[in-house]
């Protein structure tokens, strides 16, 4: 992908309000959680790179990688995709001088998730690893198990009122899982996914995983603080994610969907895209605009993608019937679709 293709985008007013303080985790420092006072409009528009926190949605094909850029030079990186991810994330930190991630968080241990992080620890140097710790079989996560004790990284489990800092006055709260973890849901490992909300100055982004509607409504029951202008959805768009009430609460201006080209589940699906239209938001998809990345400088927030949508391959029809993402074996491993 050419790097001429970047494209601004967006003039408008966001609101982005804040909820109820949350727990501060012992043993980290910085500030409280997200503070109960609304904070103002955020305004979207050219932000220099300098200084700014930078959030970019890699196109990791059909799963997520995200790669948190903190002003002062911290970094982080939020899933890493399944196997070939993790060398697209190398590759984008090499290109920026970057040898080391200081929080590499994996919001569950599905492949299309987790299989990229294999190949990224044997690139750079990891500071903490922050997992759910929700038990799973697989070989791959019991690999990554492994070669986490092995290079003796730093593991925390992860759970509701954490916080982490990636700089002055930037901060990443952990909204779920909590105890007691979900049980008896159509997909307990997507259930209980690592929810977090990243604050700096008046604009916040929420970062999903791929929670589900049982995620959704604990959230929501909770009153936890999930109202932002900036959504990374949930679950590449699947139909069990991101309902109406959901997107009541959460007022997402913008939603940025991680999905691959022509995947076989058909994410993102037709009704959770029509959902995200209702509420206004404005949609970005890897498959359709590349790496999608979000750029602020606490007030201000500019979107930027590396393709422009009409030189993307069409998203195609479901592979077999309208519902196709009812769990198999061959996906009750990698991830429930």
């Amino acid at each position: 992908m050419r790097r001429t293709d970047l494209l601004p985008v967006l003039l408008l007013v966001l609101g982005c309000a804040s909820g109820p303080p949350t727990k501060l985790d012992p043993g980290r420092g910085g500030a409280a959680g997200p503070s109960s006072v609304e904070q103002g409009p955020v305004i979207l528009g050219p932000v220099a790179a300098d200084g700014a926190l930078e959030v970019k949605v890699m196109d990791v094909g059909q799963g997520d990688g995200i790669v948190i850029f903190g002003p002062t030079g911290i970094v982080a990186v939020m899933d890493a995709g399944p196997g070939s991810g993790g060398l697209k994330i190398a590759d984008e930190l090499r290109s920026r001088g970057i040898r080391k991630i200081d929080y590499a968080i994996l919001s569950h241990a599905h492949l299309d998730h987790l299989g990229g992080f294999l190949r990224l620890m044997e690139k750079v140097d990891i500071g903490e690893i922050i997992d759910p710790a929700f038990p799973h079989t697989g070989k791959t996560y019991k690999r990554f198990l492994k070669q986490v004790e092995a290079r003796g990284v730093k593991y925390t489990v992860a759970r509701r009122g954490m916080e982490i800092s990636l700089g002055p006055g930037v901060r990443l709260t952990l909204l779920a899982p909590e105890e007691p973890l979900l049980s008896g849901t159509r997909s307990d490992a997507n259930a209980n996914t690592i929810v977090a909300r990243l604050d700096f100055g008046s604009v916040c982004i929420l970062l999903t995983g791929d929670a589900e509607l049982p995620t959704e409504d604990r959230l929501l029951a909770g009153d936890q603080p999930i109202q932002c202008p900036v959504l990374k959805v949930a679950h590449h768009g699947s139909a069990h994610s991101t309902s109406e009430r959901w997107l009541e609460r959460v007022k997402p201006q913008i939603a940025v969907i991680s999905a691959g080209r022509r995947n076989r589940y058909g994410h993102p699906k037709p009704e959770t895209l029509r959902r995200l239209e209702a509420a206004g938001a404005r949609i970005y998809r890897t498959d359709l605009h590349g790496n999608v990345s979000v750029r602020t400088d606490g007030k201000r927030v500019m979107v930027v993608t590396s393709m422009s949508p009409d030189k993307a391959t069409p998203p195609p029809k479901a592979a077999t019937s309208p519902d196709n993402e009812a769990p198999s074996a061959a996906t009750s491993a990698g991830g429930a679709p």
